[in-house]
């Protein structure tokens, strides 16, 4: 249902919903409800809505980690969280 994200001071929470209603995002940074998301600890983040019920958030970390990056995927109530990168 949710996922945290802490890197260095920066917190960034994302949460799910089961309302199927609801579209909207709901994420914390920095325990901010929907606070300016533009980067997190100093990465680029990027979201992503794919449909009414999937949204997605990309935080590139190839600034300092080449090819590397932490996706979060959501779809309704459902949170995945995945790292990628080269090593």
């Amino acid at each position: 249902k949710n996922v945290a994200i802490k890197i260095g001071n920066d917190i960034l929470e994302i949460e799910g919903s089961v309302d199927a209603d609801d579209a909207d995002a709901h994420y914390w940074i920095n325990f901010e409800y929907q606070g300016e998301l533009d980067t997190f600890a100093g990465f680029p983040v990027t979201q992503q809505l794919p449909s009414t019920y999937k949204r997605r958030y990309i935080i590139d970390l190839s600034s300092k980690y080449p090819g590397a990056s932490i996706v979060v995927q959501l779809y309704k109530e459902f949170v995945r969280g995945k790292f990628s990168g080269d090593q």
